[in-house]
């Protein structure tokens, strides 16, 4: 009884201390992500039964692929070129001291880096 008590407990804890599923906006108000689409996202990874692919104890490698850090991989050097182009645009619209390729490179990896450690807030509900 007292075990049955603790799980009961448990699961409505998890339902309650779960994190919000606001719809992702992007500064100029356009919604980047919605609430369905990461409901929709949700399900998809359960029902593939994506969650058993890591443990507890770190040996998901044996179990299956982790793509998660190929996927920060990916996103990182696409946002990487998009601001080394806009950069490179901004430039050319100004009559400004002309960057280097390398110093181009560099402030564009800055502003990678400053965009991956922004985290939502679930009061403005934007990136």
């Amino acid at each position: 009884m007292v075990g049955l008590t603790g799980v009961m407990f448990i699961g409505v804890k998890t339902y309650q201390e779960a994190p919000p599923r606001p719809n992702f906006s992007l500064p100029n108000g356009d919604i980047a992500v919605t609430h369905d689409e990461i409901v929709d996202g949700q399900g998809v990874f359960q029902k593939y039964a994506l969650m058993n692919y890591g443990s507890m104890f770190g040996d998901g490698a044996g179990r299956g692929n982790d793509f998660t850090a190929e996927a920060l991989h990916v996103w990182s050097v696409g946002v990487k070129e998009y601001y080394h182009r806009e950069i490179g645009r901004r430039q050319a619209d100004t009559t400004q001291q002309k960057l280097s390729w390398e110093q181009k490179s560099a402030y564009a990896q800055a502003l990678c880096v400053a965009d991956m450690k922004k985290t939502a807030t679930t009061k403005s509900q934007t990136l």
